[in-house]
């Protein structure tokens, strides 16, 4: 009895990870279909670029980004660059906003961080954006941070660099 409840705090994350794959493969759906890579025979490999694409869409070693809507917007953008031939390497959106999250329970962010972290959420997960834009004005935030945001974001991008992602 002792060793299923030591287990049983893992299986929570085991589902977890269960979830991100059916998301990550649902994903790569909508990316085939976006653009126009054929979907393989029931059964068969595909060869297309997108659809060996499922071992880029991990979440390594982020926890926070096997929740639903980040992890689909981590691999939409994954996706989208193999899609486009560009480098999968730098952090997502979605790996940026679980860093800036996790920041900002440390200590307040700085204006700048704030107008980063909004359009990051504007950008990848509408979503969550929309609930606060009645009482936040991203266009305001561009306005007098954008350009230090921009900074923060190429940074960020180079420091959530995973050398791993890379076909």
């Amino acid at each position: 009895m002792d060793e299923i409840a030591s287990i049983l705090p893992e299986l929570g994350y085991m589902e977890s990870l269960f979830d991100s794959m059916e998301w990550a493969e649902s994903e790569i759906d909508k990316a085939m279909a976006r653009h126009g890579e054929p979907k393989p025979p029931q059964g068969k490999k595909g060869t297309g670029p997108i659809w060996n694409s499922f071992i880029l869409l991990k979440a390594a070693h982020n926890e926070e980004l096997l929740r639903e809507p980040l992890f689909r917007a981590h691999c939409h953008e994954l996706l989208e660059r193999v899609a486009k031939g560009q480098d999968t390497r730098p952090g997502t959106d979605a790996e940026m906003i679980t860093v800036l999250s996790k920041t900002s329970l440390v200590a307040p962010m700085t204006s700048a961080a704030a107008c980063l972290y909004m359009r990051l959420m504007d950008r990848s997960v509408p979503e969550f954006s929309r609930s606060v834009s009645p009482v936040v004005d991203l266009d305001a935030y561009e306005k007098v941070h954008g350009r230090k945001a921009d900074e923060y974001e190429a940074d960020m991008r180079h420091k959530l660099r995973q050398e791993w992602r890379t076909k």
